[in-house]
């Protein structure tokens, strides 16, 4: 992670030396993301300005899962959600993607 902050840094400050920087983030609110944008932040350059937006991921996530349990039920959520994490378990996935393609290439029947 240093190697990638300087990084940033010296490019910010060449782009600093053709005239004014603009260094925005966007990341979500945990305390860790807070702490790594204040060390970003820290330079002595005045000719970059910083900056941060929220990238709103989870609003949006609750969002849709409100719009769900409004116009649907809220089991169907609880389904959703545990199809979603039995899917996203290991190789189950990839094994379900293999299965559906042996499954469309026989012959159809009738």
């Amino acid at each position: 992670m240093k190697d990638i902050v300087q990084f940033k840094r010296c490019l910010m400050n060449r782009a600093a030396q053709t005239g004014l920087a603009f260094d925005f983030d966007a990341s979500d609110a945990a305390a860790g993301n807070d702490k790594l944008h204040a060390a970003i932040v820290m330079t002595d350059n005045k000719r970059i300005v910083t900056g941060r937006m929220h990238c709103m991921n989870h609003q949006t996530n609750l969002i849709h899962v409100v719009f769900v349990v409004s116009v649907f039920y809220s089991s169907l959520v609880s389904s959703m959600a545990t199809i979603s994490g039995l899917v996203g378990m290991g190789t189950h996935s990839v094994r379900c993607m293999l299965m559906v393609t042996t499954f469309l290439r026989r012959p159809c029947l009738g």
